[in-house]
């Protein structure tokens, strides 16, 4: 049996945030998925936590509407916990 993992939500280096849409009320409970086992490589790039700091983890997915966390977050061909890898 594997130890892959096949969706980032079953595995145990994740952190959901919050990443609330600022000029969007209805998104206001948006959220994102970060990889804890890996750094964030762009720092500079429009992910931040809402207080405007980098994020410092891998994003998995961001913007993200709390009932469709699993079904976007596959795992990233970047995992390295990746099935197949």
């Amino acid at each position: 049996m594997s130890d892959a993992i096949e969706n980032c939500i079953d595995c145990p280096h994740h952190v959901v945030v919050n990443d609330p849409e600022p000029g969007d009320w209805f998104c206001d409970d948006d959220v994102a998925v970060l990889c804890v086992k890996l750094p964030n490589i762009n720092p500079s790039d429009d992910t931040h936590w809402a207080s405007g700091k980098p994020w410092p983890h891998a994003k998995v997915t961001q913007s993200c509407r709390p009932y469709n966390i699993r079904r976007e977050c596959v795992t990233p061909d970047w995992c390295p916990l990746k099935v197949g890898q």
